[in-house]
């Protein structure tokens, strides 16, 4: 009869050893999956985030164009500089949250059209400080940073659903 008790305990403490060891599995497990969870999260939202301030970005690129064709006033001037000034400051925050995008970015805002014209000499200088109208003349230039600003976004967007 001891020969038998002896095996059972023997069992039982084998049993409870695989117990353990499985309970630990389990949990190691669980930890590695919410630590994966938790990373997902935290990238979801910083896309998020960035997202929202890359739509700021295009409002306000928007409404550079728009006031680019409004009739010259200290006013008009005030909000392109200001205007510009936010662009610099969004692709900043941008370029913090996703520096990919933020380089992007920072090019097209740096970079000349074709026709060998930039952002800061348009919007800084032409329209700022010498107060011209956009009409015609700059109407390529604002659509081709626009299709620019799209293949960011668009960019952006393949990375936000993959």
């Amino acid at each position: 009869m001891t020969d038998i008790a002896n095996w059972v305990n023997a069992a039982a403490a084998s049993f409870a050893a695989v117990a353990s060891i499985a309970a630990a599995f389990t949990a190691h497990s669980a930890y590695k999956y919410q630590q994966h969870l938790e990373k997902n999260r935290h990238e979801f939202t910083k896309l998020q985030v960035t997202l929202n301030h890359f739509h700021k970005l295009m409002d306000t690129f928007a409404e550079i164009s728009a006031i680019s064709e409004a009739d010259w006033s200290d006013e008009r001037t005030k909000q392109l500089h200001n205007h510009a000034v936010s662009l610099r400051q969004t692709i900043t925050v941008i370029g913090s949250l996703h520096p990919e995008s933020g380089n992007r970015l920072h090019a097209w805002r740096t970079e000349h059209d074709p026709n060998g014209v930039g952002m800061s000499q348009v919007v800084d200088y032409i329209l700022g400080q010498q107060g011209a109208i956009v009409g015609d003349k700059y109407n390529y230039f604002f659509r081709f940073k626009s299709r620019e600003l799209r293949s960011i976004q668009d960019a952006l967007f393949r990375e936000f659903s993959a």
